[in-house]
């Protein structure tokens, strides 16, 4: 009696560790991990047993999941979602690093946020035209300094300045010349009329003529989608121009609907974008 008994129980405690071997096979884990700035935040997991969601602010977080194949959605608001499609085998472990994105959008900021010593890109008031009486040459003054001469043309021209160069345009023959202040030099560059506005960005120019056109690397183009331009600015690789549907970038649509009144003014400090008004918002990615 005792020895059946004995079997019994070893019988039970087999068939438990079977069991629970046979679970433990089945499943498999998902460890998420963070920086903090992205806690807390959303987890969506589909299979073919159907959906589950979890929460998450932790810096890690592990799931333990049925085997098989998962598609997971991980979600936070104002940042985009973030999708991983795997294969969960039986036993493995599979790390996720959580980097989201932010949604574009804009924030209600505050006049001292603000850099004031931001970068005038424009027509600049230093600059004045002068003619020699004598020969009927146009000089280029910047205050008291001599910048250029230009045998003829400029009677109407315009100076758009940058760091340590400007741009000079004669409205007459549509011809833009750079000069250069550390070296002292004049260069022609293109021909374009109705040039309005003039972004520095390194070896890059961005020209506001109608449409918005860049010049580089002795290029000129139109660049595609950037009609109805009322402000323009350069900031960290990208153009963002307000239009009269809102705000956009070259490569989507930013804000719709945000009323801009015109004396508002679309400028960069180099670490942000805003738009001043009676209201200032700083866009953001």
């Amino acid at each position: 009696m005792r020895s059946r008994l004995f079997w019994m129980v070893v019988l039970v405690v087999l068939m438990a560790g079977f069991t629970f071997w046979l679970f433990r096979a089945g499943n498999g884990e998902i460890v998420f991990t963070s920086d903090e700035e992205f806690l807390s935040y959303e987890i969506v997991g589909l299979s073919d047993s159907g959906v589950e969601s979890w929460s998450c602010g932790e810096i890690e977080c592990r799931l333990k999941l049925k085997a098989g194949r998962w598609d997971i959605f991980i979600s936070k608001e104002g940042y985009y979602n973030q999708e991983e499609s795997l294969l969960l085998e039986k036993g493995a472990v599979i790390e996720i690093e959580v980097e989201l994105k932010v949604e574009p959008g804009v924030r209600t900021a505050s006049r001292v946020d603000i850099d004031l010593e931001m970068p005038d890109y424009g027509e600049s008031s230093d600059f004045s035209w002068q003619e020699d009486e004598e020969t009927g040459y146009m000089g280029l003054w910047e205050g008291q300094t001599r910048r250029a001469t230009f045998m003829s043309g400029f009677i109407d021209g315009k100076v758009f300045a940058g760091e340590n160069s400007a741009l000079a345009w004669d409205s007459l023959s549509g011809e833009a010349y750079l000069i250069d202040f550390r070296e002292d030099s004049r260069e022609f560059l293109f021909e374009i009329e109705n040039l309005e506005e003039v972004m520095f960005a390194g070896e890059k120019l961005f020209l506001k003529a109608g449409g918005l056109v860049y010049f580089w690397d002795e290029e000129l183009a139109v660049l595609p989608g950037a009609t109805d331009l009322k402000k323009v600015t350069y900031f960290d690789g990208g153009i963002y121009f307000l239009t009269s549907e809102g705000f956009r970038s070259l490569e989507r649509v930013l804000i719709e609907g945000l009323e801009i009144a015109e004396e508002s003014a679309l400028v960069s400090d180099g670490e942000g974008v805003y738009v001043l008004g009676e209201e200032v918002y700083e866009v953001r990615w």
